[in-house]
């Protein structure tokens, strides 16, 4: 009995043990669903409050196309001509002065060429009579003298030999005179002693005079007669001056340049040999300015939040906005009422904002990417920011706006 005693106080004590086990657990499990719980709470409290407190731009988006800042440039040639060469053809990005077409300009160059060696031979000529009038040395700048070297050197050679005829001539007369001066010197002295007469005195004093004048007139007479020359030059010259600017643009005129810098949009005239009629249009340019401008076409139910001033963002289609990005601009202007076009056998409205962009290419690595007219866009407008709270009831508040009011 005693033995059975034992044993059952054993066994009531070991349910005693299960029952504190099975109830420790339970507060164990009890404690982890109260944090789990809180846990729970806490995190959808916190994307609550950060849904409430975190902001996302609202976006419209549209379809656009680049187009030119201005207007199409026609380039024409106002003298006309024989097409030689085509240096440019259709979709050729041009800088401002480049040559796209030349023509023959054979009887120009010529014209221009024989007026203008004309020209400067005489500016030559000027400068070696001004030497000769003023009593200066004749020196020619490097400039001119490559440009007219013969000129040049036949104008030298003409100054050294009439200085050298001058120096021979004045030479005798300088003889001449002093011969006359030692002669009067003696005369004096002889007439002093009353060994020649007063007489011969006064024919020697007057074959020096003439010696001193002959000379003092060959200066003048060389001097007088340069000075003739130059202004005879000089008359000759300044029409001639005043023509060759003229002579001078029909042969500028014979390289056909872009205006401005630009793209190709069309040739008129494409066969080498052609004849160009005088005024006659002969390349399309479309401006590539620093500022590129895209028209994007805003649906009417967007157009209420679209305004002059707000941000864009500009991807164009032929690059992938993924690798390239895209290009930062703004709304400059929309249009006062809606357009109708034709898509689909259907007429579609919208309203044209044009937006321009802080830069006309998109930047790579290698180079610049170049953004030409034409090219399509998509533009992605910012016009405002609601929170995330907002936009996740947004749906909700919808259901509940129409909820219950169908007929």
């Amino acid at each position: 009995m005693m033995f059975n005693n034992k044993g059952s106080g054993l066994a009531k004590l070991s349910k005693k043990s299960g029952s504190g086990f099975a109830q420790v657990k339970l507060g164990s499990t009890m404690k982890t669903s109260f944090f789990l719980l809180n846990s729970i709470v806490l995190v959808v409290i916190l994307l609550v409050v950060w849904a409430a407190y975190s902001a996302v731009d609202e976006i419209t988006h549209a379809e656009g196309r680049v187009v030119p800042s201005s207007k199409m440039q026609i380039v024409q040639n106002m003298e006309g001509g024989i097409v030689q060469s085509i240096n440019v053809k259709q979709g050729d990005l041009v800088e401002k002065d480049d040559i796209v077409i030349n023509l023959v300009s054979a009887q120009f160059t010529s014209d221009y060429a024989s007026r203008n060696q004309q020209a400067l031979s005489l500016m030559a000529k000027r400068a070696r009579l001004e030497a000769e009038v003023y009593d200066k040395a004749l020196v020619f700048t490097p400039e001119f003298t490559k440009m007219a070297p013969s000129s040049v050197a036949n104008e030298l050679s003409e100054y050294k030999n009439r200085a050298m005829r001058l120096r021979a001539d004045l030479s005798v007369l300088e003889s001449t005179y002093k011969n006359a001066s030692d002669e009067l010197e003696i005369i004096k002295k002889m007439v002093d002693r009353g060994l020649e007469p007063k007489l011969e005195l006064i024919r020697t004093q007057s074959r020096v005079d003439d010696a001193k004048n002959k000379t003092e007139s060959m200066r003048r007479q060389f001097k007088s007669d340069a000075s003739s020359e130059l202004s005879k030059t000089v008359i000759e010259l300044n029409p001639l001056k005043e023509t060759l600017p003229a002579f001078a643009d029909k042969v500028n005129r014979t390289f056909v340049r872009a205006p401005l810098k630009g793209v190709v949009n069309r040739i008129m005239v494409n066969t080498v040999g052609g004849v160009i009629r005088p005024g006659e249009p002969v390349v399309e340019i479309v401006p590539f300015d620093d500022v590129l401008v895209v028209e994007a076409q805003i649906r009417p139910q967007d157009i209420g939040f679209v305004r002059v001033g707000q941000e864009a963002n500009v991807k164009i289609s032929a690059y992938d906005y993924s690798i390239f990005g895209s290009l930062q601009g703004t709304i400059t202007q929309i249009s006062a009422d809606a357009i109708s076009k034709e898509e689909r056998g259907q007429t579609v409205y919208y309203y044209l904002a044009r937006v321009e962009t802080s830069t006309s290419a998109i930047k790579s690595l290698e180079k610049n990417l170049p953004i030409i007219p034409g090219m399509q866009a998509q533009v992605d407008i910012t016009t405002g920011n609601k929170s995330v709270l907002t936009y996740l009831l947004k749906p909700l508040v919808a259901v509940k706006d129409n909820a219950f009011r169908e007929r």
